[in-house]
């Protein structure tokens, strides 16, 4: 029995590729890596064993960074953003697009103290995502070009940094909306802002299941 995977094993392509398939063997053949006409009948159990956790929700992560072709990410303080980041983020939303979310949200770390540094290679090297949610950074501001790179790199980024990145906006959202609401005049943008929240929280929740 090989070790038990994680969600944190599954990467957004083949989250991407596993949601809408129907076919067991089909599943497990992307999962594993392993084409289809070469699997084992004595590894399909193993192999669904394995990855028995698919019927489960991805979980939110506590660390906000990743390491990814050579650069660290963080996540953006969500209380900073600007309008333009806000409308972004909406559409992408409202177009089930979680690569463009995390585009949005995570970006090239700049500044890290010394100290830090050498806790977030330590703790990277072990994945220790205990000791990297300590760590303290700043990250680059926004930019389309930045947005553009990242959306492009981010395939086979583990996929429960998707599901935390809609998380934290959500977050955001309902502070926004609590803090503006009882004296908010535009009715039609609290109303899209509210639809907004509804359609992160059934991203944020869209585990994929298989059906064994």
């Amino acid at each position: 029995m090989k070790n038990k995977k994680t969600w944190m094993d599954i990467t957004y392509s083949q989250y991407e590729k596993i949601k809408n398939e129907k076919d067991v063997i089909k599943q497990l053949s992307i999962l594993s890596g392993v084409d289809v006409e070469k699997l084992k009948m004595n590894e399909i159990k193993e192999l669904i064993e394995e990855y028995s956790f698919i019927s489960t929700t991805p979980p939110i992560l506590e660390h906000k960074i990743f390491y990814l072709d050579g650069i660290y990410y963080g996540l953006a303080n969500v209380e900073e953003l600007t309008y333009e980041e806000w409308m972004l983020l909406n559409k992408y939303i409202k177009n089930s697009d979680l690569k463009g979310v995390v585009s949005v949200l995570y970006r090239p770390i700049i500044s890290i103290p010394f100290k830090e540094r050498i806790k977030l290679k330590i703790a990277t090297s072990k994945k220790d995502y205990n000791g990297i949610a300590k760590i303290k950074y700043k990250v680059v501001d926004y930019s389309t070009e930045l947005e553009n790179d990242t959306y492009k790199r981010i395939d086979k980024l583990p996929f429960p940094y998707f599901t935390t990145a809609g998380f934290f906006f959500q977050l955001i959202l309902i502070e926004y909306l609590t803090r503006t609401q009882p004296s908010f005049k535009n009715q039609n943008l609290t109303e899209e802002l509210i639809e907004t929240m509804i359609l992160t929280q059934q991203l944020q929740t869209n585990g994929q299941t298989i059906q064994f």
